[in-house]
């Protein structure tokens, strides 16, 4: 699994770098009077530098530049990945109409994430069988009702050949999933994460033809039985995956060290994940894990300025990781921004617990090392699983002032006055907010949340709704 990850990765990176390598080539051609200015590069490098960038932002930048880069943009006949996952309402709304629809022949990938997205009318799920070069098409937090809806179709894709999804609910029928995945003609990725328990037995109709799938990864339960039954239709298979095959570390107290797994080798090439239960685990550690991405703070840590400053950092890239999960009730907002400090390519951030005690708010956005991270993280997707007054949320806010999706528990007493001030137009701290999910939400919140939104007039252009006990709000 790891060795196709790194293959993969080797070859996106020798890629780029032949493309890097290219287009240095070509500018050292250029007198260099002429290379100071973008717009008097040639047409083909502009080309080149647009491949190397995501659509949705080559759009943002160059669209509505000048006729130019208009033209340049919609004669284009590059292949177009998109991806939904970020972007408001607004946003999508002329994204789709001005590149998505008029190039659904150079749509080669596709992924969606926001639940609110996929039952708007104009979601591209709707229209997916126009889209007959699509490789890629990857669907995270998709409802059961609209992915008994989606799977059907996919058969009229012929080129569809990587397929990720991911249900926000239960899926009550895998069976029906699993023996439509297994009949697309040319899928050789596979990865499913469907909720729900299914204990019934796999029963598969037979089929003329075996998949194709290659690489089949599966994220939620599978009874060893259902398991025999679903690598009997895959016999192309060279790689397998399920979830309950460890990817992750754990850094822990030592109590019977010949169980420890840390006698095996010093480089973890596999970990992606790490959780460190005890800092003390991280003094003079004799391993490095050179691959993780994720770190998770266990409740149990004491979380000292030593182990953020230095013994993290011999043990893991810092600056490598991507998420961090705090589930340490010891660790200060102080301390917290010390670690953003060392991990600046942080995009999720998750709080399990938080408790900001003993912080003058006003006092700390004057210090020096919150105003050097507040400029420089790039912290989007905010979630905080306690629940959390609108102080401590304003503080956060301050803090991550490129956040574009929130997710927090929220009493309905201030929740109001939580909802005003984040859909505030002034609010430069929100100003690329688009998405709220607010957790454990009861039945009446949706009409008393659409009730004051409206009355107030926050946001005209907006789609709510309810997921199991979650509210999603998409503008």
């Amino acid at each position: 699994m790891e060795q196709i990850k790194r293959e993969r990765n080797n070859s996106v990176n020798i890629y780029d770098n032949n493309k890097k390598q290219k287009i240095q080539a070509d500018t050292n051609c250029l007198p260099k009077e002429v290379i100071t200015c973008f717009e008097d590069l040639s047409n083909e490098l502009i080309y080149e530098i647009f491949e190397l960038l995501d659509c949705h932002h080559v759009y943002q930048a160059f669209y509505s530049l000048n006729t130019r880069f208009y033209n340049l943009i919609t004669n284009s006949t590059l292949p177009i990945e998109v991806n939904l996952s970020s972007i408001s309402k607004s946003t999508f709304q002329r994204y789709n109409q001005d590149i998505i629809l008029p190039n659904k022949h150079r749509i080669h990938s596709l992924h969606l994430s926001n639940p609110c997205l996929y039952d708007d009318i104009s979601s591209p799920i709707h229209i997916l069988p126009e889209f007959l070069y699509l490789k890629t098409l990857s669907l995270d937090d998709i409802e059961s009702n609209c992915l008994q809806y989606v799977i059907p179709i996919l058969v009229s894709l012929p080129c569809l050949s990587s397929l990720s999804i991911s249900s926000a609910d239960n899926v009550q029928n895998k069976n029906s999933i699993y023996s439509q995945t297994i009949r697309l003609a040319s899928l050789k990725y596979c990865s499913l994460s469907l909720k729900g328990s299914d204990n019934n037995e796999l029963s598969l109709p037979t089929v003329d033809k075996h998949s194709p799938i290659e690489h089949l990864i599966i994220k939620h339960g599978l009874s060893n039985n259902q398991l025999y039954s679903l690598l009997s239709y895959v016999p192309q298979l060279r790689r397998l995956y399920i979830y309950n095959i460890r990817k992750y570390y754990t850094l822990c107290k030592q109590i019977h060290p010949s169980t420890c797994l840390n006698s095996k080798k010093s480089h973890l090439q596999s970990v992606q994940h790490l959780q460190i239960d005890d800092a003390n685990e991280t003094i003079d550690c004799k391993y490095y894990f050179p691959n993780v991405t994720t770190l998770t703070l266990e409740n149990s840590l004491s979380c000292t300025r030593k182990l953020i400053t230095s013994n993290l950092n011999h043990i893991i890239p810092l600056k490598q990781l991507t998420k961090l999960v705090i589930k340490s009730r010891y660790l200060s907002l102080t301390k917290l921004i010390e670690v953003l400090r060392f991990t600046p390519h942080i995009l999720t951030l998750i709080f399990e617990s938080i408790l900001l005690y003993r912080v003058n708010y006003n006092c700390i956005q004057q210090n020096e090392t919150f105003q050097l991270v507040s400029n420089t993280n790039m912290i989007t997707n905010v979630t905080l699983k306690q629940t959390c007054n609108l102080d401590k949320i304003q503080l956060l806010v301050a803090l991550f002032p490129r956040i574009q999706h929130l997710t927090i528990d929220h009493d309905m007493k201030d929740l109001q006055s939580t909802v005003r001030f984040l859909l505030k137009k002034t609010n430069q701290n929100t100003s690329q907010l688009c998405s709220i999910r607010l957790l454990s939400t009861r039945e009446s919140w949706l009409t008393r949340l659409r009730t004051f939104i409206e009355s107030e007039t926050l946001i005209t252009d907006y789609k709510l709704k309810k997921i199991n006990t979650d509210i999603h709000l998409w503008w």
